[in-house]
């Protein structure tokens, strides 16, 4: 167990974001330190709810920001910093893996004080209730992205009422970027200023280029367009970039639907949808914690799923997973942690290594990332699952 989080460690890391603590600046303004020093306060009074109110909207939001920086290309970064600075590659080099570095404990802190909150069980309890109200950022207006094919289609994404993109008959809400894997689905700004839905068809061994497709009412283009990941990032970054994720609404009185899927600071389930659980899901979400290494017994799942779910005693399976998710939570922490280890540890040895091997190792922290996150998405839809399974079965 690490030693317990107190209201100095809301401070340092709003001191950490305003960069005042001798740590590059990842923004120019971060409007999110204010909202942390008040979030400590609550914090220290024992007000958890209100604390897990005022920290929720920061931890999106700033998450998703230092991902996007995480998810750059060194090289790439390091060129034009050396070209903005008139300095040599290798100071600029080292400049963006400080900044690299300083967003991967931002990250840590952010997930080891979003942990802690939800730990307490007045936070969980409000949880449960569906009584938090995340605030949301409304992308701002950005100039279009520089994807573009001679072949390509031109796709217009419509907006309904309610802020969800359309497409044929399917539709989507908007959620924080996300390093690409196969079938992901983003809406992109094309040259003609229009909104564009694109869908990963591929992605290469070395997860530097991916094959994308177009959407056009819901049907695949019949060619590919190959990107590199990170100019997917870059676009992300400027606001020209978002993941969608697909929802269904409930149509009929006995119909449940699947609803958004649910992304660690992100989304939320649409009110009168349920999400369709089976067998495979908790399958799945075993083989998706063995391929990302995280250490967690998966046999507790399956416990779950041969258990109570498969009896259908969703009162139980949800309490049991819910009790599951804190291990979860906690042992995709370490992996994390692990991860942000070996950047360092890469960082210190980097003037030892040669070109290719930083490249390549670079390359597996990144698909370690993804794969967490995937594990992450898997447990996520079951736990929601549960929840709305249990709501059904008590209504």
């Amino acid at each position: 167990m690490g030693k317990p989080v107190t209201k100095n460690e809301y401070d340092f890391l709003a001191s950490l974001l305003g960069g005042k603590e001798n740590a590059p600046r990842v923004q120019k303004k971060n409007p999110h330190s204010e909202a942390l020093y008040t979030t400590g306060q609550f914090y220290e009074n024992r007000e958890y709810v209100a604390a897990y109110e005022c920290f929720k909207p920061v931890y999106d939001r700033v998450v998703a920001d230092m991902q996007r920086i995480l998810a750059r290309n060194v090289e790439f970064e390091a060129n034009k910093l050396a070209k903005s600075i008139q300095k040599p590659l290798a100071v600029a080099k080292e400049r963006v893996l400080n900044i690299r570095s300083h967003a991967q404990q931002v990250v840590d802190q952010l997930n080891r004080l979003l942990e802690d909150l939800q730990s307490k069980p007045l936070v969980r309890h409000h949880i449960k209730k569906g009584a938090s109200k995340v605030a949301t950022v409304t992308p701002e207006e950005a100039p279009p992205t520089t994807l573009s094919s001679s072949s390509e289609t031109w796709v217009e994404a419509r907006s309904s009422q309610h802020g969800e993109i359309i497409s044929g008959n399917l539709r989507y809400v908007k959620a924080a970027y996300s390093p690409p894997q196969k079938g992901s689905i983003y809406l992109v700004r094309d040259k003609s200023k229009s909104d564009r839905i694109i869908r990963v068809a591929a992605i290469s061994p070395d997860c530097a280029l991916i094959q994308v497709e177009s959407l056009t009412d819901g049907e695949p283009s019949k060619q590919t367009i190959e990107l590199p990941v990170e100019s997917l990032a870059r676009q992300a970054e400027k606001g020209w970039c978002s993941l969608l994720v697909p929802v269904v609404e409930k149509t009929e009185e006995n119909e449940s639907a699947p609803t958004s899927v649910q992304t660690p600071a992100t989304s939320a389930p649409a009110t009168g949808s349920m999400i369709r659980l089976d067998s495979q899901n908790f399958s799945r979400c075993c083989a998706d914690i063995v391929r990302a290494n995280i250490k967690f017994s998966t046999q507790l799942i399956k416990d779950v799923a041969d258990g109570p779910f498969r009896a259908g005693n969703y009162d139980q399976a949800f309490l049991t997973f819910e009790q599951l998710a804190v291990q979860f939570n906690s042992a995709v922490g370490n992996s994390r942690r692990a991860i942000a280890d070996g950047r360092r540890t890469l960082m210190a040895e980097k003037n030892k290594l040669s070109g290719k091997e930083v490249q390549d190792r670079t390359a597996a922290f990144l698909r370690s990332e993804q794969l967490i996150h995937t594990a992450e998405r898997e447990f996520s839809t079951i736990l929601e699952g549960l929840r709305m399974y249990l709501r059904a079965q008590q209504g």
